[in-house]
């Protein structure tokens, strides 16, 4: 993770934490409704694998992760650099196992 990257939760009644280093969570201002992407923005956006968003949100290294869903390292890194992705089983299982 680069230190520009912001780690945020959502909480069940709609209000915006973000977690710090440490675990601990610090309210953030709602934004207030956002827009929905226009097909431009949606094209320009940075696509992010799930399987890293799965991985970060259980706070968990690729090691751990590779590791708990017995999934070989080099596969989850290509997985997580959108050089593959995981097949339709694969992504079954760690929906589940998750």
């Amino acid at each position: 993770m680069s230190k520009t990257d912001t780690i945020a939760r959502m909480h069940s009644v709609g209000t915006l934490h973000r977690v710090l280093a440490d675990g601990s969570e610090v309210s953030m201002p709602n934004p207030g409704p956002i827009p929905p992407m226009t097909e431009e923005e949606f094209q320009r956006a940075r696509k992010m694998p799930r399987a890293k968003t799965l991985r970060r949100a259980l706070g968990l290294t690729q090691e751990e992760f590779a590791a708990r869903h017995h999934i070989p390292i080099g596969t989850l890194r290509d997985w997580e650099q959108g050089r593959c992705e995981p097949d339709q089983p694969a992504r079954l299982s760690l929906c589940h196992r998750a």
